[in-house]
């Protein structure tokens, strides 16, 4: 039994198509399973942050971290919708998923208009802050 966005989908798209019932369950699982994949990677564009990157491969440097980040959210922002894929949305989301990141602070304090900026200026953050922490 269909239910939920995918019963919407059935009836506003595929009844009375004349379709045949085996172009119906494929059309039908299709739909489901990218209505499924889309909120995957809402979720995971939601969770993400430079702090679980760092948590996740201790055996990495924070700047390789942040340029793992960076591309994860780069390939998440390509599966959401119409809605999520300005560079300002991607923007905002690097400067919170950076939030609990003390390499980052000086960067996020007063955060620069554009993706590229802010990423120039976070790379340096961390840079600094770990320079002079080494000496």
């Amino acid at each position: 039994m269909l239910t939920g966005t995918t019963r919407n989908y059935y009836f506003d798209n595929l009844v009375d198509k004349n379709l045949s019932f085996e172009e119906l369950v494929r059309l039908t699982r299709q739909h489901s399973e990218a209505d499924e994949r889309h909120q995957e990677m809402f979720s995971l564009w939601h969770t993400i942050s430079h702090a679980k990157m760092i948590r996740n491969n201790t055996e990495k440097s924070i700047i390789d971290c942040f340029e793992i980040l960076i591309n994860r959210l780069c390939t998440l922002q390509h599966g959401l919708s119409e809605d999520y894929k300005s560079p300002n949305v991607l923007r905002d989301r690097i400067i919170n998923s950076c939030r609990d990141v003390k390499e980052c602070t000086a960067a996020i304090l007063r955060p620069a208009s554009s993706v590229e900026a802010v990423c120039a200026e976070l790379r340096n953050s961390i840079d600094t802050f770990t320079r002079i922490t080494e000496n």
